[in-house]
C-alpha cells in the first residue's frame, strides 16, 4: 500500500510502531498490558479506514450500507467500552474483571490476589474476610505457578497467610523466598514477623538482622530485634537496640516502653522510671506505662524507705 495509498500505509505503520513501544517486547514497561496502551495506536486505524474509504471511492456520496456498518460498529465499540468503564470503579473491580480473563498470567493472578489479600485486611465481616483471603491465596498460588520466580507474589501470599494466622505457611513461603532472592527486604521483615508469631525469637532473631544489615533505617525492625533479645534474656544488647529505634524516632513509643521496661528488669527503676514518663508525655492514656510507672515508683519508694 506504500505506493498504491499511503495513507493505508501510514496507518498501519503508525499502529504497529506506537504498540511495539508498550509491548514489552522492545524493554520492560513495568506495567500491565491493557487497553489504554492501544488508545495511541488507534489513531493508524482510523487512518487504515479513511484510507479504504478513499479507496472504495467512499468520501463523496458514501453508500448508506458502508454508513450503517460503521455506524454499526461504533455503536457496538461505544457499548463495549462504557460496560468496561464500571470496571475501573477501582482496583478490585478491574483486577477481577481481568482476572477472569486471564487464567494463565502471572501479572493478572497476582494482581486479583494483592487486590483481594487487600480487601481481606479491610472487610470487617469474618465471612468476607475468610472469602478474600481463600481468592487470594488461589490467585498467588497459581502466579508462582506460572512465574516461580515471581518473587512479590511469595511476599504477597505470605500477608495471606499471616492474616489467617498461619504463621508456619508463612514462613515456609518466605524462607524459599529470602534463601532465592535474598535482598528481598520485604520477605526478611515479614519472615522476622511470622517467626516472632511464633514464638521462635532466635529465628525471628536472624531474619531482623539480616534486613537491618540490609537496610537499616527501619525502627520497627530495630524494636522486634529487640523484643527478640529480650525475650532470650541478653536485655543488655536489647536496650541498644530499643535506643537504634529511637535514634531513627525519637517518639517510637513501644521501643519507649520495652526500655522502661528492659531498665526495671536491670534493677536502674529511675532510668525505667523517665522511659514510662516519656511515653505518657506522648500518650497521655498508655494503660501499659502508666501501670509500668507506678509500679516502679512504689519500687523506688520502698527502697528510699529502706
Amino acid at each position: 500500500y506504500r505506493k498504491t495509498d499511503p495513507l493505508i500505509s501510514v496507518g498501519i505503520a503508525w499502529y504497529f510502531g506506537s504498540l511495539v513501544i508498550v509491548s514489552n517486547l522492545v524493554f520492560p514497561i513495568g506495567a500491565t498490558f491493557a487497553e489504554r496502551f492501544v488508545f495511541t495506536p488507534s489513531l493508524g486505524l482510523v487512518l487504515v479506514l479513511f484510507g479504504i474509504l478513499k479507496k472504495l471511492k467512499l468520501d463523496g456520496e458514501p453508500k448508506k450500507m458502508y454508513v450503517y456498518a460503521f455506524v454499526a460498529i461504533v455503536g457496538l465499540y461505544a457499548i463495549v467500552s462504557i460496560k468496561r468503564n464500571s470496571d475501573w470503579k477501582d482496583n478490585l473491580t478491574l483486577y477481577t474483571a481481568d482476572y477472569l480473563k486471564l487464567e494463565n498470567s502471572a501479572r493478572g493472578n497476582y494482581n486479583y490476589g494483592t487486590a483481594t489479600q487487600e480487601q481481606a485486611e479491610i472487610s470487617t465481616r469474618q465471612k468476607d474476610k475468610n472469602h478474600y483471603q481463600k481468592e487470594a491465596a488461589i490467585a498467588l498460588e497459581r502466579a508462582i505457578e506460572i512465574y516461580p520466580d515471581y518473587w512479590d507474589a511469595y511476599n504477597n501470599l505470605s500477608l495471606v497467610y499471616k492474616g489467617n494466622e498461619q504463621y508456619d505457611k508463612a514462613v515456609i513461603v518466605l524462607t524459599k523466598l529470602t534463601t532465592n532472592n535474598p535482598d528481598y527486604l520485604k520477605g526478611w521483615f515479614n519472615l522476622g514477623v511470622n517467626y516472632y508469631q511464633l514464638t521462635d525469637y532466635p529465628n525471628a532473631l536472624i531474619a531482623f538482622t539480616n534486613y537491618t544489615n540490609l537496610y537499616s533505617n527501619n525502627p520497627d525492625a530495630w524494636y522486634f530485634k529487640g523484643l527478640c533479645l529480650g525475650y532470650q534474656n541478653n536485655f543488655a544488647d536489647a536496650i541498644l537496640d530499643f535506643n537504634q529505634s529511637l535514634q531513627l524516632n525519637p517518639n517510637h513509643t513501644n521501643s519507649l516502653l520495652m526500655l522502661g521496661k528492659a531498665h526495671g528488669i536491670l534493677g536502674d527503676y529511675q532510668k525505667s522510671k523517665g522511659y514510662f514518663e516519656r511515653v505518657l508525655q506522648i500518650q497521655p492514656n498508655n494503660n501499659g506505662a502508666l501501670e509500668n510507672l507506678n509500679m516502679t515508683i512504689e519500687i523506688i519508694k520502698s527502697q528510699s524507705v529502706q
